[in-house]
């Protein structure tokens, strides 16, 4: 009889288990096969606060020019990039010419679809027409909400000057001395390269897709924001010694 009982109790926890697993694999939104150009970018653009140039360069371990590979994955919260150092300003000159990896605050995210939301077409069309989330996996992509945190994904058209951090989560030293993070400075990114001119830069709708932002080298409020960080990045690309020619 005690035996009997026990089977019957496992039945039920495996039937228990499979139903659970069938219900979450029906709910569960392969990110992979998402076209991250189309989907919506929900930004919040920034004012550009004075940075400190000494400040930035001793906050960083590391300071290096770089290409990104186009490798990249989706992690919590972020994406693992790879990128290929090209010269090393600042700490081991070992790295030149290696992949590293950055975690950059950027994610995708999905749009809970309620039912009244779903059973009502007006609603739901000034969601997908604002948002641009999509119907077929309600997703969209969410950059980190941070003051700092006002750049795109990194692209492969660009060298990049990256600022960075070893990823130390668990506080110890070399925990993954091949994964990085930017200093938490809106400087900790960007070009190797002159940067568009304050005439021509303008900042995008208020819900882009992500393919009508993905070229900008920093979102920011508006054009005196543009024009502090053109006179900090000057300060920056007069210390950098990579010839992009090399």
């Amino acid at each position: 009889m005690k035996y009997r009982y026990c089977v019957i109790v496992l039945s039920l926890l495996l039937c228990i288990c499979i139903f659970t697993g069938m219900t979450t694999r029906s709910n569960f939104t392969d990110n992979s096969k998402a076209d991250m150009n189309e989907l919506g970018y929900n930004y919040f653009s920034n004012d550009f606060e004075e940075v400190d140039i000494e400040s930035l360069w001793d906050e960083a371990d590391l300071i290096v020019v770089a290409k990104f590979t186009g490798n990249r994955t989706a992690r919590n919260r972020c994406f693992l990039s790879e990128v290929e150092v090209l010269s090393v300003e600042k700490g081991d000159k070992n790295l030149e010419k290696n992949i590293i990896s950055v975690y950059e605050a950027v994610s995708y995210s999905s749009f809970r679809i309620d039912d009244w939301i779903a059973d009502s077409p007006s609603i739901w069309n000034k969601i997908e027409k604002g948002f641009h989330i999509s119907k077929e996996n309600n997703l969209y992509l969410l950059p980190g909400q941070r003051p700092y945190e006002v750049s795109p994904l990194l692209n492969q058209e660009k060298d990049y000057i990256l600022f960075l951090n070893a990823y130390d989560p668990d506080n110890i030293l070399n925990s993954d001395p091949e994964k990085y993070i930017f200093v938490e400075c809106p400087c900790a990114k960007i070009w190797a390269t002159d940067s568009v001119a304050i005439s021509e830069y303008q900042l995008p709708d208020e819900y882009p897709l992500y393919k009508d932002i993905s070229t900008y080298e920093i979102l920011l409020t508006d054009q005196d924001s543009y024009r502090k960080f053109l006179s900090v990045k000057q300060k920056i690309m007069d210390r950098i010694s990579y010839n992009q020619s090399n």
